[in-house]
């Protein structure tokens, strides 16, 4: 019987991105939900991940690296100091951008890209969508 068609087949259906991160904390890693995560805060060479249920877990790794190990097509970086994962976002208003009552002002030079992120329906789609 040959089993590594089964292994080959097994992980061909694994999702493509992680479901799931080991992040440092005091003294061991912790396992958070990439789903969990609503955005990526940074603050010079740290970078707070922002959980759902309010709480941060603060990491001494820069934010752009930390943002390389949460999936591209969920997760978008609306300026320098803020990285969110789109599954959060509940408004977008002028140059904010909101999860819940929290706003993230989104930088100029990060606009065109979080705008063609999103489906706009509505008077001012034509707009936003023509940039």
């Amino acid at each position: 019987m040959d089993t590594t068609n089964n292994t080959e087949t097994a992980r061909s259906q694994l999702p493509a991105t992680p479901v799931f991160l080991f992040v440092w904390q005091t003294n061991g890693f912790r396992k958070i939900a990439v789903d969990d995560v609503s955005y990526l805060e940074a603050s010079r060479n740290y970078c707070s991940i922002c959980l759902s249920d309010g709480s941060h877990i603060l990491l001494s790794v820069p934010m752009l690296q930390a943002g390389e190990a949460f999936p591209s097509w969920k997760f978008i970086r609306i300026s320098r100091s803020h990285i969110v994962n789109m599954d959060y976002v509940d408004t977008l208003r002028g140059n904010m951008l909101y999860i819940g009552e929290k706003g993230f002002t989104i930088g100029t030079g990060f606009r065109q890209a979080v705008f063609s992120s999103f489906r706009f329906l509505g008077s001012n789609s034509k707009r936003i969508n023509s940039g």
